[in-house]
């Protein structure tokens, strides 16, 4: 399976290659994505050593959550959309993951229907210290000091 960037565009375009394999073998890349989201996304996007290392500093529960919601989704064919924010701060910037979804599992008469759709959206902000940094930048550029105003 081809690697895709990690963007909207690329995890669109890997959802559609997905879809495209038989059921047995999206049972596999779902099983697979149970074993280890981190490895499974490692496997399927161009992801630099920043961001790898990143993966590797999400919370737990957050990395358990999104095992589970991407699992049922690509398993059953469930639309996924990725919103990454565009604005970068640079080196000094955290990282927002927000994911969303209104998934749903149905049984009528011993039948299984899923439904709903994930959204997962990646905002950047910055970072304490970066804002930290400006009110000092701008503390020296107007050449004074705030305490001393507040006082």
């Amino acid at each position: 399976m081809n690697k895709f960037p990690f963007s909207a565009s690329g995890f669109a375009n890997l959802q559609s290659e997905l879809y495209d394999l038989p059921n047995s073998e999206l049972a596999l890349e779902a099983a697979s994505i149970s074993s280890s989201l981190i490895d499974w996304l490692k496997s399927h996007f161009i992801l630099e050593a920043k961001q790898i290392t990143y993966l590797h500093h999400i919370n737990a529960q957050v990395i358990d959550f999104l095992t589970h919601e991407i699992h049922f989704a690509i398993k059953n064919r469930l639309p996924i959309y990725l919103n990454k924010s565009t604005e970068n701060f640079g080196d000094e910037q955290g990282k927002l993951i927000k994911p969303t979804s209104n998934l749903t599992a149905t049984s009528e008469d011993g039948s299984f229907m899923p439904g709903g759709e994930l959204i997962i959206d990646i905002s950047y902000t910055r970072s304490s210290k970066t804002v930290q940094n400006l009110f000092e930048e701008h503390q020296s550029e107007h050449n004074y000091n705030y305490r001393t105003v507040l006082s």
